[in-house]
């Protein structure tokens, strides 16, 4: 499940925080509540100057502000802890209002920086069966998990 992205101030103490979307689930004929959640780590990245020809590589999660060329001033997060190479300049990049996308790769290469992701936030809330782990978009591993209520809310009717 997709959402808008939110807005959480830094924590006062580094605690974490945990994003959820509750539903109704039936068993046995009684509803329960259900939650579906993930586990948010903020982690502020300092960013890295680069010029827009720079063919240095960027990786680890890292906030990258563009010293030269098309996309100077921009703030650009990668989300995946696999180097890249290629220079922003490149005429190889397909840009929308998210991000950038190495030519018809489905997935972005780097996303437009705001402060929402140093939550390390993808907008998705996974729907899953008990608990998991995932890595955020600063390369944490938090959480993930479905729980539901151990007291019904209510007796399915169906009629």
């Amino acid at each position: 499940m997709t959402h808008t992205p939110i807005t959480l101030r830094k924590p006062l103490n580094d605690s974490p925080a945990v994003k959820a979307l509750p539903t109704i689930t039936e068993k046995g004929g009684l509803l329960y509540l259900q939650f579906h959640g993930a586990e948010l780590s903020y982690d502020k990245k300092t960013p890295i100057l680069i010029s827009g020809s720079s063919t240095a590589a960027k990786h680890d999660f890292n906030v990258y502000k563009v010293t030269s060329g098309q996309f100077q001033g921009r703030f650009l997060k990668r989300p995946h802890l696999a180097a890249s190479a290629e220079p922003f300049d490149s005429h190889e990049w397909v840009v929308d209002s998210v991000g950038l996308k190495f030519r018809d790769n489905g997935s972005y290469s780097y996303i437009f920086y705001d402060t929402y992701l140093d939550w390390g936030d993808d907008q998705i809330i996974p729907i899953i069966s008990g608990e998991n782990v995932k890595t955020d978009l600063n390369g944490n591993t938090v959480k993930v998990f479905c729980h539901h209520t151990q007291i019904p809310i209510g007796i399915a009717h169906h009629g």
